[in-house]
């Protein structure tokens, strides 16, 4: 991941990787997946490419995670052997009541590394913390800190250490910097 990141920065350029998903349809759209977590844990957006359950001819693109945004509307396309392709509709993601408490049900997991995994990263997403305040969360949700790690390596967390004390961070970048600022430091 990390060469692919430099050849983005070195030619200006988003690198677009495809994936499939497995068949857990009922799992949240981000552990749907197949391969390693950590693909969409450095990703900026996620789309998710769903049949219609009603029209199976029809498509729906869903963004499932936006780091920079919230996440975009829904966009609907068909695939016809007599039309092709063709552009449907979009939907708007309203502010009401109804869709505020669907966004808080939690989803399900399957076990308590996939629990802590969610949680870290949604924690995470807002800014870097530090890792025995995220541990002593986590613990009170019944997650171990030895399953909390698993998870953090899963998922690809980077940790640094500032003002004596561990951080976590998902944006890699920042702790590369944050290293680098360390190493500057010490030299002089």
């Amino acid at each position: 991941m990390r060469r692919l990141g430099m050849w983005a920065e070195a030619y200006d350029c988003a690198i677009v990787l495809i994936g499939h998903m497995n068949k857990h349809e009922g799992a949240k759209g981000l552990y749907r997946g197949l391969g390693s977590i950590d693909i969409v844990a450095a990703a900026r957006s996620v789309l998710q490419v769903e049949r219609d359950p009603i029209d199976p001819d029809v498509r729906i693109v869903s963004q499932i995670k936006n780091s920079l945004e919230s996440t975009g509307d829904s966009i609907r396309f068909e695939i016809k052997p007599q039309t092709g392709f063709k552009w449907l509709s979009f939907e708007r993601k309203s502010n009401n009541d109804s869709t505020q408490e669907q966004e808080m049900v939690e989803p399900t997991f399957s076990t308590k590394q996939e629990e802590a995994a969610y949680y870290i990263t949604s924690v995470l997403k807002e800014k870097d913390i530090a890792s025995k305040e995220l541990l002593l969360c986590l613990s009170e949700k019944g997650i171990s800190a030895k399953t909390a790690r698993a998870a953090k390596e899963q998922i690809g967390i980077k940790a640094y250490r500032k003002r004596g004390q561990w951080y976590w961070s998902l944006n890699n970048q920042e702790v590369i910097s944050k290293r680098k600022t360390v190493k500057k430091r010490k030299d002089h």
